[in-house]
């Protein structure tokens, strides 16, 4: 079974990419989604993070735009708050590929901080996605995010270029979403032909 790493720094397209492979049938497990669920159902990461940052634990819920705020302005925080939860993550992820074994040849992991956190040995390939940085600091600023939190998210993520360097394939999302798509089809047919 092939299992590929989806990665690439905030702002470049991962979510784009992700549902594109969705909509072509793929299982796609998405990291991010995985945390926020978490965030709300495991009393043991909830505690952890109520220990680690007690003004985020209000009425017996983790507020997440709160948190957010204060990880992505303080990066050491930030890598902090990443250790508490990827050990949490890694078996979901370990369980997912587990269970696609028996009814797919191909699934992909969405993880964010794939290389950072060490995962890559879980993939077979990894494809990372990159923007030219004017388009990521755009996409960023859609979400929300303040200058202050653009810049502690991007210190603490490794570079668009170390990323791409380590990966198998690179999708440059800078464009229109048809170049985008036809990028991962061609990934997607080397990928299955091999």
């Amino acid at each position: 079974m092939q299992v590929i790493g989806l990665t690439g720094s905030a702002g470049t397209g991962k979510s784009t990419i992700a549902e594109m492979v969705r909509s072509h049938y793929i299982p796609c497990w998405d990291a991010d989604a995985v945390v926020h669920q978490l965030m709300s159902v495991s009393e043991e990461l909830i505690h952890d993070i109520a220990t680690l940052f007690p003004e985020v634990y209000q009425q017996g819920v983790i507020q997440r735009p709160l948190l957010r705020h204060i990880v992505f302005t303080h990066p050491p925080l930030l890598q902090k708050l990443e250790d508490l939860i990827y050990p949490h993550l890694y078996p979901i992820a370990q369980e997912f590929i587990a269970e696609q074994k028996a009814s797919h040849s191909l699934c992909f992991l969405d993880v964010p901080l794939l290389f950072e956190a060490n995962w890559q040995g879980l993939c077979t390939k990894v494809i990372v996605t990159v923007a030219p940085l004017s388009v990521e600091m755009v996409r960023l600023q859609q979400r929300g995010l303040t200058e202050e939190e653009i810049a502690g998210i991007l210190a603490r993520q490794w570079s668009t270029e170390r990323k791409a360097a380590l990966a198998d394939y690179s999708i440059d999302t800078g464009g229109s979403q048809q170049q985008t798509l036809q990028q991962l089809i061609v990934i997607l047919g080397e990928i299955t032909s091999a």
